[in-house]
């Protein structure tokens, strides 16, 4: 390589190894301030203090609070419910029990029952009538869930649809549960459109819930770090990334890709991609093989109708990548910046992102997983034994000192020990490594544990023996012992991962735990076994990412979110003045006419001669004895009246 190329590649080096050092002094300073009981040989200052390497014997630090909790104490508390009555499930035959206390108004009998008119069910909503059984008349109806102004859905089935998606129910789920609970069931039409209403709800859901958490974070920083703020206003922050798929083996339709925040663990932003879409492969395949033209024009009109559920057109592992580039390329439009990025092994997501210059000259730098590091320690000790077999090479079996995959477990956890420990040095870091190596070949004849911690506190049996006195040399049985055979093999293992560079990705010692976290409450709510299409999948990881955030809030603020204010359902028929006036969902004009109907006019404006031309007659207001034609008096208007409707009180 030119001398010129080796300054800049040294030059680039450095910088990046600044920022990681940077950021490692932050961690260090972060975990020194939630310690609350620490050891007498190590002081909060040498924890501070990167460069004073942080003795072993130190226990796990105690922090005041769980991570949720912390990260929970970030949003407000729910709020008292309301005094409204509650939404239960009511076996409806006991309901008559009531009324067998109240009088008809007419006969002045104890004769009211309630009757259920299937005829007018919609799906868990029943109608109900009130009917005198000596008059034989109706008293009242309604239906018993509220309905929306626009829709005309109703309540509880859209919430019946939206609980059966937070848990993981479809409609075949849906329909068990109702038949265990004795209730009617809905019809797949019907659920499918609550599900789609649902999920023209759900960009604006997701924008609401996600700024929540970047206000939270901002907050945060400033507080903490004023300093990650450039003078733009931008905040720097590192983040881990994952992308996660509805189906295992890389050949998905379906995937989602999450950024979180690395400090707090909030779910700053994500993304959901498709590459399945029913129409264009029932209808569009179709018409491309018959005439390219007309699918194409057909192509234009179903992409512009929003109806099409592909957004992503490439193989499954290339989601991730493209999830990436879309989340790093909004970003400043959060005004967030993302310049640590901790991610697994792939480094094309990395490429990617930089390939774009989203930051200009500034580079996004990308951190290992811990745990996926030492994952590469499993992994490559079991294909030694795999790929030596062959060689008829034997490096398993019941000899003392084989590599088992118990013993093969133990290594990892103590790989992984030894990284999060002394993730402020790389040195330190490589040499808590091969101390786990050379204790675990060690012998009574042939000790190795130079580079084990010492003291009577040290987690190695023979330095703890070294300081008793007289020294009595411990026999060496210890569980991760490697024989003579066993152990050459492995070391080569060892030296490829105690490389200073890959090390050197490993400082801030953060993992993906959080984004595995999310993983799995979001495909607990869209099972894998079953195929989830693009609607439900948005639908699960919006949700999810509120439950990630804010707990149970998250749920409570995305419940009325999905559904517009209510009408009235009832219908009433007062068969006396002395009856107090009802609120009716009512037009501008009406009329009484003689079948004793209320006809509402769905137009504002009635035609010539004050007739109306169209009629609404889902609101009935009867009164047998009442003359033909008789004007309606309006007392009190409640509110502004909408395009068609306003709500009003009548008076008999």
């Amino acid at each position: 390589m030119p001398p010129s190329k080796q300054r800049a590649s040294k030059g680039r080096k450095s910088t990046k190894t600044s920022m990681r050092q940077k950021m490692a002094n932050m961690t260090a300073k972060r975990l020194a301030s939630t310690l609350t009981a620490l050891e007498p040989l190590v002081t909060p200052a040498q924890l501070a203090d990167p460069a004073t390497p942080n003795q072993p014997t130190v226990s796990s630090p105690q922090v005041s609070c769980s991570a949720s909790k912390r990260k929970l104490s970030l949003f407000q508390p729910l709020s008292a419910p309301s005094a409204e009555l509650p939404t239960t499930i009511t076996d409806l035959s006991t309901i008559n029990q009531l009324y067998k206390v109240a009088l008809c108004p007419q006969c002045k009998t104890p004769s009211l029952q309630l009757y259920n008119n299937k005829v007018r069910d919609r799906s868990y909503a029943v109608f109900l009538e009130l009917r005198c059984t000596l008059c034989e008349d109706t008293l009242g109806s309604t239906y018993t869930s509220k309905k929306t102004t626009i829709d005309q859905s109703v309540d509880c089935n859209r919430r019946a649809v939206l609980a059966g998606l937070t848990v993981g129910l479809g409609h075949a789920g849906l329909m068990k549960l109702s038949e265990g609970l004795g209730m009617p069931s809905m019809h797949e039409k019907t659920w499918r459109s609550h599900l789609t209403a649902i999920a023209r709800q759900t960009d604006r859901i997701k924008n609401d819930i996600l700024q929540q958490a970047r206000d939270r974070v901002i907050s945060y920083y400033r507080e903490t770090e004023p300093d990650s703020f450039d003078a733009d206003g931008v905040l720097n922050i590192g983040v881990s990334y994952d992308g996660t798929w509805a189906k295992r083996g890389f050949t998905s339709k379906l995937g989602a890709g999450a950024v979180i925040d690395t400090m707090t663990g909030l779910v700053l932003d994500f993304h959901v991609m498709s590459s399945h879409c029913q129409l264009c492969i029932t209808v569009g395949d179709p018409l491309n093989i018959k005439d390219a033209s007309a699918y194409k024009e057909w192509l234009d009109l179903h992409k512009g109708s929003g109806l099409c559920t592909r957004n992503h057109d490439g193989t499954a592992g290339y989601m991730e990548i493209c999830g990436a580039v879309t989340m790093w390329g909004r970003s400043l439009n959060h005004r967030m910046r993302y310049t640590h990025f901790v991610g697994d092994g792939d480094a094309k997501t990395i490429a990617a992102v930089n390939k774009q210059k989203f930051y200009g000259e500034v580079e996004v730098v990308k951190e290992e997983c811990v745990n996926h590091v030492a994952k590469r320690l499993n992994g490559g000790l079991r294909k030694l034994i795999t790929s030596l077999s062959k060689q008829n090479v034997r490096l398993g079996g019941n000899k003392r000192g084989s590599l088992t995959a118990a013993k093969i477990g133990l290594l990892q956890s103590f790989y992984t020990t030894a990284v999060r420990t002394y993730s402020s040095s790389t040195e330190e870091m490589s040499k808590a490594i091969w101390a786990s190596f050379f204790h675990s070949i060690s012998t009574t004849d042939q000790p190795q544990h130079d580079n084990c911690p010492t003291g009577a506190d040290s987690w190695c049996f023979y330095q703890r023996a070294l300081t008793k006195q007289p020294f009595e040399p411990s026999v060496h049985e210890q569980s991760t012992f490697l024989n003579s055979d066993v152990a050459p093999h492995v070391r080569k293992v060892y030296e490829r991962l105690t490389d200073p560079e890959l090390l050197g990705r490993c400082l801030l010692g953060k993992t993906q735990n959080t984004n595995e976290s999310l993983h799995s409450v979001i495909w607990a709510k869209c099972p894998k076994h079953t195929f989830s299409g693009l609607n439900r999948v948005k639908i699960g990881v919006t949700l999810a990412a509120g439950e990630f955030n804010m707990g149970s809030l998250g749920s409570h603020l995305f419940f009325p979110s999905t559904w517009a204010p209510w009408a009235a359902t009832c219908s009433f028929q007062p068969l006396g003045a002395h009856l107090p006036p009802q609120r009716l969902l009512l037009g501008r004009k009406g009329t009484l006419r003689g079948s004793g109907k209320l006809r509402l006019p769905t137009k504002p404006q009635p035609r010539k001669g004050g007739r109306c031309g169209s009629w609404h007659s889902s609101v009935l207001y009867r009164q047998p004895q009442r003359p033909k034609a008789a004007p309606l008096t309006f007392l009190e208007v409640f509110s502004p009246p909408p395009k068609t409707f306003s709500q009003i009180e009548l008076s008999l």
